[in-house]
């Protein structure tokens, strides 16, 4: 990931998110957990919430922080 979090660094950081399947069908709604860029693992809370539907072509994350806040990626297949 190619960004500098902390600030003053290498400007490389590594983020990461467990069990995430190879292949998924028409729909799927999984909770992954998440290891945010800079934190050592396990040291999270946070999770994203990932639902996919097919005939929309619409996948949505939400990455869930510890303390309640949330943000929402949509992308929509072309």
């Amino acid at each position: 990931m190619p960004e500098d979090f902390a600030g003053g660094g290498s400007g490389q950081h590594t983020a990461s998110a467990a069990d995430v399947p190879a292949a998924v069908g028409d729909h799927v709604s999984l909770v992954l957990p998440w290891q945010p860029p800079g934190m050592t693992a396990g040291a999270s809370g946070e999770h994203l919430e990932v639902n996919y539907i097919e005939h929309t072509g619409v996948l949505e994350i939400r990455h869930v922080e510890d303390n309640g806040g949330t943000t929402v990626h949509l992308c929509r297949r072309a």
